[in-house]
């Protein structure tokens, strides 16, 4: 096929537009009479091959996002999958051994928490704190405004340093009174003499003390805290935790957060195995002692083990939400998305 007269009249008309074709070379073809073979078609194929239109730069920068997105969205399938591991886990041990896949979710999400570099395993309070409903902290700010306005700033401080050490003092004294020491050996504080009152109708029902005030981790969740006792109430096996209050909480709902502390240790104490020595493979029920500064009998209510598994599910949910919530600071994720927002931001 020959390049017509016509065509490299074309070209040169163009004015040298054509990328890859000199002017003089235009020259020399209509010197020719045109007869360089294919030369029409090489041309063309060039143009075509070089030449990129703003719609075919925004169509490849499209392409471009569209794949690093989709990229994107499977990691963050696969980290989700990994995270998974974590509401699968049972409040219970058993003799039964692992199937293989549970064992290699356990690998992978171990791996995932240590790729974060955490310097510091989360307590039980602080994952709780963390991952609190935009209502809940609705609320606490509201609380803490009106107390501000009766109290000002420093009364406000200085009656959460009070607060502290009364609970300080509180589960000290109780603490000594459950590990045998004599009730005149036992110094309360003037500030705790009504929680005192409040619970002594409480200790005659609290026997064979497997356990006070004890650190716990949790082995494969990684969840740390404290643990007020582990006895028997009322001939039941119970991790009992002592709380203060001003105001009655006659019904376990009025304790807000308080029985998914109860179902972490418990959680931790039974898959640590750390009562095993003293012949304790599951702890599997609950206590929630509430005192009263006013010595009004305590509220004591008792989690069975139904009630303890409930809690158990929902301190998975927050504790998976802690560690999504962790790995997109870290590591730049996109676990927790945007209809999430029900839960504050927590760094």
């Amino acid at each position: 096929m020959a390049c017509s007269r016509l065509c490299v009249q074309r070209l040169l008309s163009n004015n040298g537009c054509y990328r890859n074709i000199s002017r003089l070379f235009v020259q020399r073809l209509l010197a020719s009479n045109g007869y360089y073979r294919n030369i029409y078609p090489v041309c063309y194929k060039s143009t075509k091959t070089n030449v990129k239109t703003d719609k075919m730069v925004k169509d490849e920068e499209k392409e471009q996002v569209e794949v690093s997105t989709q990229n994107s969205d499977t990691e963050d399938n696969e980290h989700i999958k990994i995270m998974n591991y974590v509401t699968s886990v049972p409040l219970f041990t058993t003799d039964s051994e692992e199937d293989k896949s549970h064992i290699e979710a356990e690998g992978q999400f171990k791996s995932l928490v240590e790729s974060m570099s955490i310097r510091i395993i989360p307590s039980v309070s602080t994952v709780i704190k963390n991952t609190q409903s935009a209502q809940s902290e609705f609320f606490l700010n509201r609380w803490k405004g009106k107390m501000i306005e009766e109290l000002g700033e420093e009364g406000f401080k200085n009656y959460q340093q009070d607060t502290f050490r009364q609970g300080t003092n509180f589960h000290a004294n109780v603490q000594e009174f459950l590990s045998g020491k004599s009730l005149d050996d036992i110094q309360i504080d003037p500030a705790n003499e009504g929680h005192w009152r409040s619970l002594q109708k409480v200790f005659p029902l609290i026997k064979n003390i497997a356990a006070i005030e004890t650190q716990i981790l949790h082995p494969t969740l990684f969840y740390k805290g404290v643990f007020d006792c582990v006895a028997v109430y009322k001939d039941s096996l119970c991790v009992i935790d002592w709380k203060t209050s001003k105001q009655p909480k006659p019904l376990l709902s009025n304790t807000y957060d308080s029985p998914l502390q109860v179902a972490a240790y418990m959680g931790a104490i039974n898959s640590s195995q750390v009562l095993a020595d003293k012949g304790i493979d599951n702890v599997k029920t609950g206590v929630l002692v509430i005192a009263y500064p006013q010595g009004y009998p305590a509220h004591v209510h008792f989690m069975d083990q139904k009630t303890c598994t409930e809690y158990w599910n929902k301190w998975l949910e927050r504790l998976q939400l802690y560690w999504k919530k962790t790995a997109d600071k870290k590591l730049g994720l996109n676990l927790v998305k945007d209809d999430n927002s029900e839960y504050t931001e927590m760094f």
